[in-house]
């Protein structure tokens, strides 16, 4: 386990902030880390993380790069 897995799963994580693209992190059990967050939101700073899966466990995935959402319109 990353010490930053590690972290987010201890210490009750408000938000996951995701700025890799290493498969370690495009890879983590995110049904696991979805019970030990305080909320689900995930901001993705790389766009390579499994946005579907992510959104259907009851993630908000935001996008860093362009302040946008992801699935969602903007004005």
């Amino acid at each position: 386990m990353t010490r930053a897995l590690w972290t987010c799963r201890t210490a009750r994580a408000d938000a996951m902030v995701i700025a890799t693209e290493w498969p370690t992190y495009r890879n983590l059990d995110w049904a696991a880390l979805r019970t030990r967050v305080k909320r689900p939101v995930i901001k993705n700073g790389r766009r390579s993380l499994p946005r579907a899966e992510a959104r259907n466990l009851g993630y908000l995935v935001e996008r860093i790069s362009d302040g946008g959402m992801e699935g969602r319109t903007r004005d």
